[in-house]
């Protein structure tokens, strides 16, 4: 978190990851992807084989990220997305979760 600003994210060993963008983070709560042309908050899931990413943001897709908790070293919370890659393709996370160790 800098600049009130937040970035989470992760890997596995396939190389499929994930990075939500927080913009104008204020902490513990709820922040929505893809409602509007003026957010910029993301969710982003990519494949590295093959390579690929899909994404929420501004008005593509949908997303929310609710922050449950907000520790000086860490953030945790939760995060549903659907997110594009053209107009058809499309990605569904229904009940993500992270706990990230803040940096």
């Amino acid at each position: 978190i800098t600049n009130g600003v937040a970035v989470i994210g992760g890997s596995n060993a396939n190389g499929d990851y994930i990075r939500i963008t927080i913009s104008n983070y204020n902490g513990i709560g709820t922040y929505k992807t893809g409602d509007a042309i003026s957010n910029t908050n993301s969710i982003l899931y990519g494949s590295l084989n093959p390579f690929a990413n899909w994404s929420s943001t501004f008005d593509i897709g949908s997303g929310t990220i609710e922050i449950t908790e907000e520790t000086s070293t860490k953030v945790s919370g939760t995060f549903t997305f659907l997110g594009y890659n053209g107009p058809i393709d499309r990605k569904e996370v229904t009940e993500g979760t992270f706990s990230a160790t803040k940096s």
